[in-house]
């Protein structure tokens, strides 16, 4: 298992090795992934990202770079501790976050194979001493955990990657109930609640409204999948019969989501349509609507896949109305406001993508800029612009047209909770009374790491946080 993994982490890494992230030094580092740049286009093997998002990408990097300076500005949290940062991107794409997660843990692989371990396998000793080695100093600041990514099938497969070097990775987003099987993703917690509580209470809504017969679509992903079972099941018990179903990728041409409505217009007496989709399947099926004149033919009943993001309706208001979506409660973040409107494009060097943002958001280009030159080769994860476009005073307002990410709270508890972790751990480990990280949290034990996350117990926002046996937040 380790030679196939580090044969991964030195085959797949050279690829990544070019990308951006945003670096914080510290004590002990917490990855992050975050969809910095929207899905990848040309089907399920492309690594070439899309355009950059301001609420699910530029937003979720800030949230994380001020909650690591609100907890390392804690004196009563980890004394003498300072937590790092490596946040990457990953395109709300399996393939391309699979790839940074490599990055992300390709540094802890070899360290935590001790003298004792190698000499109890000589051939394993024998091959990885003959590959190629990264220096790897005793000092170097061990991963300890990843926060994200965002969604739930990105999710499934980063964890499948983590819990092989026992990686604790909380989720800040991925409600797919799959996620609750500890016997299969070990190593995964999550501040957000299962997608089974959504299920039901689109199970309520409809039979609130009497709808009893309903068509259903879904995502054809884990998070999709896993919710829309949850529903069938639950409609089921409570006397709401499916007349038509479907599901569609949302990375999928027009043609798919016109045949998909088409399907459901197959039967007129289904007129409210459940729809337990990502935001951009959503999108898709409004398109659908207008261009095959179906614009008031159906009621749709969206999941927070959808919620109250502008990026699925706009441009699409008429189809959309008259619609519900459900979103999951997370309290506004007043402070971080002050923090992001204050940002400018040549002071806020601890975001890589945040040049490239403005360029992108002000529609305008940053003299003297890495990017504006449309020559300039694509990688993974950066967008280039032409030089045709209006010079950036650097002035631009970011108050405008602004929406905050409406799950920056749980981003935030996602950090929260690894450091009230670490912070139990050390006492533990290292005593009650001890400053800093002593010898005996080397090498970074993520087992004892994951069992003191799973028993935290704090307050964040007037809230409780804590988990239950599956690494869930109580119901």
């Amino acid at each position: 298992m380790l030679l196939i993994v580090y044969f991964l982490a030195t085959f797949v890494g050279v690829a990544a090795a070019g990308d951006p992230s945003a670096r914080v030094k510290g004590d002990l580092v917490i990855g992050a992934l975050f969809s910095v740049h929207k899905t990848p286009r040309g089907g399920q093997g492309a690594l070439v990202c899309g355009e950059v998002r301001e609420t699910y990408g530029i937003q979720r990097v800030e949230t994380a770079l001020i909650t690591l300076d609100k907890i390392n500005s804690n004196s009563s949290i980890l004394p003498g501790v300072t937590l790092g940062l490596e946040a990457r991107d990953s395109c709300w794409s399996a393939p391309v976050a699979l790839q940074q997660s490599i990055e992300l843990v390709r540094d802890a692989i070899t360290p935590v194979l001790t003298q004792s371990q190698l000499s109890q396998n000589a051939d394993t000793a024998h091959c990885l001493q003959a590959a190629p080695q990264q220096e790897t100093p005793d000092g170097k600041a061990p991963l300890v955990g990843v926060v994200g990514p965002g969604s739930s099938s990105v999710t499934l497969q980063v964890q499948n990657l983590l819990q092989l070097f026992s990686i604790p990775q909380v989720g800040y987003s991925s409600t797919s109930r799959d996620l609750t099987d500890k016997s299969r993703y070990s190593t995964f917690l999550r501040v957000v609640p299962s997608d089974h509580y959504q299920a039901q209470l689109l199970v309520d809504l409809v039979r609130y409204f009497n709808w009893t017969y309903v068509s259903i679509v879904n995502t054809d992903e884990n998070y999709g999948q896993s919710g829309i079972a949850a529903f069938r099941e639950l409609a089921e018990r409570s006397g709401v019969c499916v007349a038509r179903e479907d599901a569609v990728l949302s990375t999928a041409e027009d043609a798919a989501f016109d045949r998909v409505l088409t399907n459901l217009n197959q039967d007129r007496a289904a007129n409210v349509v459940v729809c337990f989709c990502e935001g951009m399947t959503m999108r898709g099926l409004l398109g659908a609507s207008r261009r095959l004149n179906l614009t008031e033919r159906f009621m749709f009943i969206g999941s927070d896949g959808w919620a109250d993001r502008d990026d699925v309706v706009t441009g699409h208001e008429f189809e959309a109305w008259g619609s519900l979506s459900i979103r999951i409660h997370s309290p506004y973040v007043h402070e971080f406001d002050d923090h992001y409107f204050a940002l400018k494009p040549y002071n806020n060097s601890r975001n890589p993508w945040f040049q490239e943002f403005w360029q992108h958001k002000f529609n305008c280009s940053l003299p003297g800029v890495t990017g504006n030159d449309e020559d300039v080769e694509r990688t993974p994860t950066t967008t280039v612009f032409p030089v045709d476009k209006k010079i950036c005073t650097g002035n631009e307002k970011l108050s405008e047209k602004y929406k905050q990410d409406p799950k920056m709270s749980f981003v935030m508890k996602s950090f929260w909770a690894m450091a009230h972790g670490l912070h139990n751990m050390l006492e533990e480990v290292c005593g009650k009374n001890f400053y800093g990280v002593c010898k005996a949290m080397r090498p970074f034990n993520g087992t004892l790491f994951k069992d003191h996350l799973m028993n935290v117990t704090f307050s964040f926002g007037g809230e409780d946080v804590e988990f239950d046996r599956r690494g869930d937040p109580p119901g």
